[in-house]
């Protein structure tokens, strides 16, 4: 059914604010881009609060643009994939920015230690998963709209597994560790966070693992995939949990052993040999 007049009007009416929106981030993110490349990279903590600055404005962008596309599903019954694609791109630079100052890493707790003290001094924990649960609930959302049969369908495992890595690597453990006693204040908190980023590390490690088996089998999504489940193991051992280490050590097994299996040949051997030395 084709949009009325009324209804393009009204569409016209509700996008107004949404574009004034997008043009002002656009800029505001041009000139922060700009402040960033003027600290120098000795000046660590300058430069991580312009970043940390830049990726809520990127985040912003996105959220607009997804607002955007929405509101022509609601009123045009019109996709609009340009909003969408906009919206995908800025997840890719949100992303870039983070690795910059926590690595990409998958399974390590604390890789980035002398950034992380840096991070620390400017936010929590607490803080920064706040700005990660947000860009998680967006990506979502924008998965959603662009729909099962999209063509970007396996790109958002790359995107949601980068962004779990981002989130994962962005966190303290060592505070985290330090504050467990349940006496001390946010407890509950912090112990949601670290329920949240193991379950996202379990549902980026089996989404990895069906983009392996559904894609063709290649050798680094199921690299990536048992690379969730060796830190999903590190953290339960952070946290004292002996079933959950257990678990992890039988999946890491079985998933070994199917990868094996599938690449049963000699030359196919070596290939994985040499593609399994080198970091995710």
């Amino acid at each position: 059914m084709s949009a009325t007049a009324a209804d393009k009007a009204a569409y016209n009416e509700r996008i107004k604010p949404i574009k004034a929106t997008l043009e002002s981030l656009a800029k505001a993110i041009a000139t922060q881009r700009k402040e960033v490349e003027k600290i120098p990279a000795e000046s660590k903590e300058a430069l991580f609060k312009a970043k940390w600055k830049l990726m809520h404005r990127i985040l912003a962008e996105s959220a607009a643009y997804i607002l955007g596309s929405r509101i022509s599903q609601k009123y045009l019954q019109i996709k609009n994939e340009g909003n969408l694609n906009e919206a995908r791109k800025n997840f890719y630079a949100f992303c870039a920015v983070t690795e910059e100052m926590v690595g990409h890493h998958i399974d390590s707790l604390d890789d980035m230690g002398e950034n992380l003290e840096v991070l620390e001094s400017i936010h929590d924990n607490l803080q920064r998963f706040d700005l990660f649960k947000k860009a998680g609930f967006l990506l979502n959302k924008l998965e959603r709209l662009y729909g099962d049969s999209s063509k970007w369908k396996w790109s958002f495992v790359e995107l949601e597994g980068r962004l779990m890595t981002a989130l994962k690597n962005g966190t303290y453990f060592k505070t985290l560790q330090r504050d467990l006693d349940p006496s001390i204040p946010g407890y509950n908190e912090r112990m949601d966070m670290m329920d949240v980023i193991e379950k996202m590390a379990d549902k980026a490690a089996e989404r990895y693992r069906s983009k392996y088996e559904l894609t063709g089998k290649a050798i680094d999504d199921m690299k990536n995939a048992l690379a969730f489940v060796s830190f999903q193991k590190r953290l339960a051992a952070v946290m004292g949990d002996q079933d959950k280490v257990s678990l992890c050590k039988k999946k890491i097994d079985t998933w070994t052993k199917k990868l094996n299996d599938d690449y049963s040949s000699e030359e196919q051997k070596k290939s994985l040999a040499a593609k399994m030395q080198k970091p995710a």
